[in-house]
């Protein structure tokens, strides 16, 4: 289940998406421009999750945590170590340490992100409650992946709608 709402960013998140925005030294030298951020007003995402199942491709590890998951008429894909970030991700100690990461993930949360950017600024545990996670044992292969991304589709069609909204390469093609 998924239920979403916009709210205001506060201007630190504001701060950090246009800190993640600025031409880096090397675009600079090498004349690349980055897209202007022509916003008239800075809203967040915020997801209210109940996860239907869960998802992990074999590739995932620790370090670079990738789950996708079935939110009921949606597939929400969560990238990256920010996902073992304190700053972020705000659950109760006892809790986090009853996650198995490698083989679950968390029922029920909020998350609140950019939808532009993909940007995560707090994913926030509601309970106990694990779903177990099942492992994707076909090889995906990912074209770009954000912190976080809403697509619609679902479980039993995963790998056919990553591909039609861009995520995957599509091996028949590439």
């Amino acid at each position: 289940m998924l239920h979403q709402v916009h709210q205001l960013m506060t201007n630190e998140e504001v701060a950090r998406i246009k800190r993640i925005q600025r031409r880096s030294w090397i675009d600079k030298i090498l004349g690349r421009k980055r897209k202007e951020l022509g916003r008239s007003q800075w809203l967040a995402e915020v997801y209210r999750i109940t996860v239907e199942r869960c998802f992990i491709p074999m590739e995932s590890n620790e370090e670079s945590p990738l789950y996708l998951l079935d939110v009921g008429g949606a597939l929400l894909i969560l990238f990256g170590p920010w996902l073992n970030d304190p700053h972020v991700l705000k659950v109760q100690h006892s809790t986090i340490n009853k996650w198995d990461c490698e083989h679950s993930f968390f029922t029920n949360f909020t998350i609140r992100c950019d939808d532009q950017t993909g940007i995560v600024f707090e994913l926030s545990v509601e309970t106990e409650i694990f779903i177990e996670a099942q492992c994707i044992t076909t090889p995906l292969r990912f074209k770009q992946l954000r912190e976080s991304q809403l697509v619609v589709g679902g479980s039993e069609t995963l790998v056919h709608d990553l591909e039609n909204v861009g995520i995957l390469y599509n091996d028949l093609q590439n």
